[in-house]
This record gives structure tokens, sequence and C-alpha cells, in this order.
């Protein structure tokens, strides 16, 4: 089967989907530091389709690391990261593509076990939380409230990063295994 060479159109779509989902989910932490805290879980659950979408139609290099270049650039012009977190986050699509290429672009198990690498990507997004609590609770108080900052303190340790790392790994697994199934792809699958 020919590779068909990435359509910057359609990955855009997807990538924005993808960005929609992850902002949508990072909403939660609104209305609970649970929810803020776990936010790279929930979108592992939910941005697995429109990655596999993506990388079902397009299997050759460069669609993860165009999705994750998408949402490192809307965090940075939204002030919502620093550089560094925007190159891990783009690291992370990279690897991913880098992955899929060598378990073959053209077989689910490619998507299904590189699509955990970038989501992991996504915990760069609260990954301050753990890198630098203290200035971190300070600017949470600052923006939100000591009530909810003292409750989001509680998760600032890593036993709770290790937890989220875990949590975001399997339920990316879990989640693009159904995403394989329910989503007429042409990967083949592997048995």
């Amino acid at each position: 089967m020919k590779q068909r060479a990435v359509n910057f159109g359609v990955v855009g779509v997807y990538s924005i989907m993808y960005v929609f989902i992850a902002f949508l989910v990072a909403f939660l932490g609104f209305l609970t530091p649970f929810g803020w805290v776990y936010s790279s879980v929930f979108t592992a659950v939910l941005g697995a389709f429109p990655y596999y979408k993506a990388t079902s139609a397009f299997r050759s290099f460069g669609v993860s690391a165009i999705m994750m270049t998408f949402f490192a650039l809307f965090l940075l012009v939204s002030d919502e990261s620093d550089w560094e977190r925007a190159v891990i986050l783009v690291g992370s699509g990279v690897l991913s593509d880098l992955v899929r290429m060598l378990l073959g672009n053209t077989k689910a198990i490619g998507a299904v076990i590189s699509y955990p690498i970038m989501a992991i990507g996504n915990i760069a997004w609260p990954l301050p939380m753990w890198t630098n609590p203290e200035l971190y609770y300070e600017l949470t108080a600052e923006e939100l409230g000591y009530e909810y900052a003292k409750v989001l303190k509680t998760y600032m340790t890593w036993d709770t990063f290790s937890i989220v790392v875990i949590l975001t790994i399997v339920s990316a697994v879990v989640s693009a295994q159904l995403a394989v199934h329910f989503v007429d792809s042409g990967l083949t699958r592997s048995k």
C-alpha cells in the first residue's frame, strides 16, 4: 500500500480537534483541582480518536509532530506555556512519529503504541505543578483562590505525578485500541 503524503489542511483539522479536546478537558480544572491534575489522562481518552483518524489517513512521518506543534503554538499564544514545555510537547510528537514509523505506519499497532508517547507530552502543560510547586501554589492562589490552591497542593507530590504518568499511558493505550476498533481506518491489524 502506497503511503500518502501528509495533507497539512486535514491534519490541521484533526490537530485543532485535539487542541479543543485538551482545552475542554483542562476547563474541568476550574471546577476541581482533580480535573486539572488528571487532565492529561482525560485528554488521552478523548484525543485518541482524532489522533487515530489523522494517522490512519496519512501514513507518513510527521502527523504527531504536527498535532503537538499546533498544541504547543496554541499554548504559547494563549500564554499557557513557556518554550521549554513547548519543546517537550513537540518532542513527544516527533518521538511518537518515530515509534509509529518503526512499528509500521500502515499497521494499527503502530498507532496504538505511538499514541501514549504523544499523550505523555500533554503532562508538560501542568508540569510546573511538580517541578516548582511553591511558585505554582502562589500563582494558583492568586488566580483561583487559596482554598483551591490548598486542595491542589495535596496533589503536588511526585507520587501523584507517577500516578498521572501511569494513568495517562494506560488510558492512551486503551483509548487507541478503542479507536482502532470503532474507527474505519484501513490500517492492517496485527495478529
